[in-house]
């Protein structure tokens, strides 16, 4: 969608991130300020390392490392020292220069430049030939690279197939002692996917879902990193980017977080809510392959959820207000602590004009060909200004439905009316219930037509409203002839 890339690529200046960092961290009380950071690359992987996950698997109780897995699962290696398991023939133990066991020394760690900015080490999985089919080599490390010793692992499951649907289930395993443990004797095939994850005190950490290849097995580098509540603790910068197009009887919102973590610690965002207008609705957040994202706290606003660790984690949700088809629209929108730049950006009437509080004027460049034209305003906080923790948004010169409307509508309305009942009203003879029925099926088109648009938010609630109640009038209309004729 195309409101999705202007988000996208919302002027998020990596350079205006780097240089904001560190002084206001150490203006909240954090580590002294270091000098401005080198550039980092302005679009980075959308899945930086340290992807969180929401589900924290509860601690392993004593045996649960060879407790049973659910009737009809593929087996999984034990984790004994042998290197045997006594299954499989393939040698999937645990360590003990077991087939396939990455090497037990401590190694991918990230690194911290000069300027206090850790650099997140990736979390790759990647085939591997030398691990027979069916098999998952995974590695806990921390964030220097260091084993994490009997750590616990959880392999998700998810099974997609056209007779069963789809189903989940997870598998949890204890690292060994260089915080190794090996998945074997699984199903291949692109119907079932697998998702690698670890917790490490209150945050979770995965690595991006895959399929087995039929040839060879898979090994899944994962690292894990302490965590912290703190903001400062953590090194969190946002950029933002908002959304604004009026539509018929709403407004829609589309709201972006890119949330930076440039510290070695993961955040945990906990209850903080982040303000939006109190008579919002139809909150929606877009699904991520991570497990970070926003959650609405009706009547409030909304809350993070998820472990954001070292690197990028974008979050991206929607949401409406009401709309009374005024020329004009005020509103604030809050903002979390840290925002380095902001942009808004608001689908262009004739005439309209946009203005944000502190903002430079909001500019329209050329539109993408056959795009929608757009007004859009950003602003980088610099150092020493005050913290921006709201965007007073301002929609003048909206384009409003005057009195002539109404009228030719009502017209239009009436001549409906007649028509149906002049079509529909009169008793006919029996060969013209052909006609009737044709109509009635025309009808009941248009009605699922109106549903379908009304779910996909193209019509807001009081047209969909207004013309489902003429549509269902006129079909039982046309049902009602249908006895007396």
């Amino acid at each position: 969608m195309k409101r999705l890339s202007i988000l996208a690529t919302a002027a998020v200046s990596a350079l205006a991130v780097c240089s904001f960092v560190a002084p206001a961290i150490a203006a909240d009380g954090g580590a002294p300020a270091p000098k401005p950071a080198a550039v980092p690359s302005a679009n980075p992987a959308p899945a930086a390392a340290g992807e969180a996950s929401a589900n924290h698997p509860a601690p392993l109780a004593p045996g649960a490392e060879t407790a049973p897995l659910p009737a009809g699962h593929p087996m999984v290696a034990p984790d004994d020292e042998s290197g045997d398991d006594g299954e499989d023939g393939a040698g999937m133990g645990g360590m003990g220069g077991a087939p396939g066991a990455p090497p037990p020394n401590g190694n991918g760690g990230g690194t911290t430049d000069a300027n206090g900015i850790f650099r997140a080490p990736p979390d790759p999985e990647m085939e591997d030939p030398s691990l027979p089919p069916g098999t998952i080599a995974v590695r806990i490390l921390d964030a220097n690279g260091m084993p994490v010793p009997h750590a616990p692992i959880t392999l998700g499951i998810l099974k997609n197939s056209v007779a069963k649907g789809e189903s989940r289930e997870k598998v949890i395993r204890e690292a060994d002692a260089n915080g190794v443990f090996v998945f074997g004797g699984l199903t291949v095939g692109s119907g079932i996917a697998y998702r690698v994850s670890s917790p490490r005190g209150d945050g979770t950490y995965a690595a991006m879902p895959f399929n087995l290849p039929s040839a060879r097995g898979m090994r899944v580098t994962l690292h894990v990193y302490d965590a912290s509540g703190s903001i400062q603790d953590a090194r969190i910068v946002f950029q933002t980017a908002l959304y604004v197009e009026v539509k018929d009887d709403r407004v829609q919102f589309e709201q972006l977080f890119a949330v930076f973590n440039f510290g070695k610690v993961a955040w945990i965002p906990g209850d903080a809510v982040i303000p939006l207008p109190p008579e919002y609705t139809a909150f929606s957040a877009q699904q991520e392959m991570s497990d970070t994202g926003a959650d609405a706290v009706a009547g409030k606003g909304i809350k993070l959820h998820g472990t954001f660790g070292p690197g990028r984690h974008d979050v991206t949700f929607r949401w409406q207000l009401p709309y009374d088809g005024a020329s004009e629209l005020a509103l604030d929108v809050g903002l979390p602590m840290h925002v380095a730049t902001a942009r808004v950006v608001a689908a262009a009437a004739p005439g309209m004009t946009l203005s944000v509080d502190g903002f430079p004027g909001a500019q329209s460049p050329p539109p993408e060909a056959g795009g929608q034209r757009v007004l859009q305003t950003e602003r980088q906080v610099q150092p020493n200004d005050p913290p921006l923790r709201t965007l007073h948004v301002r929609i003048k010169d909206l384009p409003t439905a005057g009195p002539a409307r109404f009228v030719a509508t009502g017209i239009a309305g009436v001549g409906v009316l007649a028509g149906l009942a002049f079509a529909f009203g009169r008793a006919v003879p029996s060969a013209a219930k052909k006609p009737r029925r044709r109509e009635r099926a025309l009808l009941l088109a248009e009605l699922e037509d109106l549903e379908h648009a009304h779910a996909e938010g193209e019509i807001g609630p009081k047209t969909y409203e207004r013309a489902r109640r003429e549509l269902v009038d006129a079909l039982a209309r046309t049902l009602g002839d249908a006895a007396i004729s």
